[in-house]
């Protein structure tokens, strides 16, 4: 070592019986695991939503808020009918895509697995439209 050369390992060889990285199938993940995912992430969209619907009509939750006590400025701007109304915008949002995540699910299912999805069947018409124009 001290002669300045440099040692040459020898190459580490697997034991036989061991998969090769490269070689590894992807598991699929089973079907009652994705429905069961599906509908928990689509009841705790909704229940947000719910919540955050009610929230700003509830005169426990928002109008006796600590936090808002505690800040008066910030009760003040909590008390705008506006600032409810969006607060309440967003709690239907969440519920539009609690819905919209399971219809689409939904469809997607129904069409079968050779099927792109959804966006292809709502942009075919605007191709053929776009084009009509031009050929005429």
């Amino acid at each position: 070592m001290g002669d300045g050369t440099i040692p040459i390992s020898e190459p580490v060889l697997e034991p036989p019986g061991l998969p090769v990285v490269g070689e590894a199938h992807p598991q699929r993940i089973p079907r009652w695991l994705e429905r069961s995912e599906l509908f928990l992430r689509v009841l705790l969209r909704m229940y947000i939503g719910l919540a955050i619907c009610y929230a700003p009509w509830s005169k426990l939750f928002w109008d006796q808020n600590p936090l808002f006590v505690q800040y008066p400025t910030l009760s003040i701007f909590a008390a705008n009918g506006a600032v409810r109304g969006i607060v309440s915008g967003l709690g239907l949002l969440n519920l539009w895509i609690a819905f919209h995540d399971a219809f689409r699910r939904r469809e997607q299912r129904d069409q079968g697995p050779g099927t792109k999805g959804l966006r292809d069947k709502g942009t075919k018409g605007l191709r053929d439209k776009g084009t009509k124009g031009l050929r005429d």
